[in-house]
């Protein structure tokens, strides 16, 4: 891409995501929409430090819609999954990393327990699915850091349930970065 409309599509997708995350939950929502500019925020500059492509800014910028609901109102709206799926199975098949096998497992498991429903969201289940299908095993080095983040965060505002979806979309943004990986050894 060039220069220019490289810097054009890192300012314009991660605005427009915002935007979209606000319309979708704009009848519920409790704030003044001030959440979601820290997320935005962060998208932006981290396309500009990792130097995201094309696929992978779409894919960051339509999960932040995904995580903007999820913080807002609890729900994953299935609007964003459903145009995230073209392009986790386009990774996946570039990728081809079967760690997706795990999740379609798990949800099977969650239509059936009660007890598994109560813990985890369905909608976190197809984040995580299209996760796995568009990064392989790094799937798993993204849900510690968003486990991690979330237990911080339960922790400082003392709260026993938080939304997972959030701290995903951060957990995917620091297993981008390879010296965050390297200073845990996990690469």
């Amino acid at each position: 891409m060039a220069s220019s409309l490289r810097v054009f599509l890192y300012l314009l997708l991660p605005l427009l995501s915002g935007l979209g995350g606000r319309f979708l939950v704009k009848e519920e929502a409790s704030g003044k929409g001030m959440k979601g500019i820290i997320p935005v925020g962060v998208l932006i500059l981290a396309s500009f430090l990792l130097h995201l492509d094309l696929p992978d800014l779409l894919f960051f910028s339509l999960f932040l819609v995904s995580a903007l609901t999820d913080q807002e109102t609890g729900m994953v709206y299935e609007l964003p999954l459903y145009l995230l799926a073209p392009i986790a199975l386009w990774k996946f098949y570039t990728r081809q990393s079967y760690v997706v096998a795990i999740f379609l497992l798990l949800l099977a498991a969650h239509r059936k327990s009660p007890k598994f429903q109560y813990y985890m969201g369905e909608g976190d289940l197809w984040l995580l699915l299209l996760l796995s299908m568009a990064y392989g095993r790094l799937v798993f080095y993204i849900l510690v850091y968003a486990a991690v983040l979330g237990l911080i965060y339960g922790a400082v505002r003392r709260k026993r349930e938080v939304w997972f979806a959030p701290f995903l979309f951060y957990g995917l943004l620091l297993s981008q970065f390879h010296e965050i990986n390297k200073l845990f050894h996990i690469f």
